[in-house]
């Protein structure tokens, strides 16, 4: 920085971006080591086929996007040999299990994918957040939001209680009297309305 005071105008997009790099690194760096350590406090695996204690092999390491870019994680592969059944254990405990994007990242995509073409999305992400997913992993991953939310709402709609057998009739201004709303209310052929502060319930 200094050199380039001496010579000129600086270049300061270029040293803000650098710094960020150099900051995301050591952020998933540490965000990883986190993660690793919180392997160590799950109970032991059991077989998701038979319920039977999983046997652990080997580490292996899988990167994923995350808000500080590039996230490798080294986990425990835990297989059954009688069923066949293999996993890992963080994955699942994570959430993170056959997806390559952490929640967080998930949420830029959203964001920026709802407005823009994924190819300017996938620009907007690179520039704006320092994540770099390319356009096609941005389209997979809003496709697979948006069958979500749709499941969610086909659910949230199917679980939502019957309508009352009542409705609620509101007369709107000061200068009608209560008896004429009776009235009208009985010429509906409502023969019981009951009165209830801001209108009338019909049962």
């Amino acid at each position: 920085m200094k050199a380039e005071l001496g010579g000129g105008v600086p270049d300061l997009d270029a040293f803000e971006t650098s710094m960020r790099e150099g900051l995301f690194v050591g952020g998933a760096t540490g965000y990883a080591a986190l993660l690793e350590a919180s392997e160590a406090k799950l109970p032991t695996p059991c077989c998701r086929t038979c319920g039977e204690p999983m046997e652990r092999h080997s580490r292996r390491g899988k990167t994923f996007q995350s808000r500080f870019g590039p996230l490798r994680i080294k986990r425990t592969y835990c297989f059954r040999r009688a069923c066949g059944d293999g996993f890992y254990p963080l994955d699942v405990a994570l959430g993170l299990e056959g997806r390559t994007i952490t929640p967080g990242a998930e949420s830029l995509c959203a964001d920026v994918a709802s407005s823009d073409s994924y190819e300017t999305a996938s620009r907007k992400l690179r520039n704006l957040a320092g994540v770099d997913i390319p356009k096609t992993t941005l389209r997979n991953h809003s496709m697979r939001i948006g069958q979500e939310v749709q499941a969610f709402e086909r659910e949230d709609a199917e679980a939502e209680p019957p309508a009352a057998d009542r409705a609620l009739l509101g007369i709107d201004g000061t200068g009608v009297p209560l008896s004429i709303g009776i009235q009208l209310l009985t010429h509906l052929g409502i023969q019981k309305p009951s009165l209830r502060r801001g209108g009338f319930w019909i049962g």
